[in-house]
């Protein structure tokens, strides 16, 4: 899903946080890509944004 999808969902849903997982290839190859897609989340959702990795936890609060 692009990153402007992601952000108008998230708002329109009045989520506290976004947690990006599943992405691919897995991991990027290009640490900046994944940097690029949160910060395009970031432009329209002004909550956090972050980016998963193997054995992360989050919480739902």
């Amino acid at each position: 899903m692009r990153p402007d999808k992601i952000a108008e969902i998230a708002k329109k849903a009045n989520v506290k946080k976004v947690v990006l997982t599943h992405y691919t290839p897995t991991p990027p190859k290009d640490q900046n890509v994944l940097d690029a897609a949160v910060a395009e989340i970031r432009k329209d959702f002004h909550g956090a944004v972050q980016a998963a990795h193997d054995l992360n936890t989050f919480s739902a609060d």
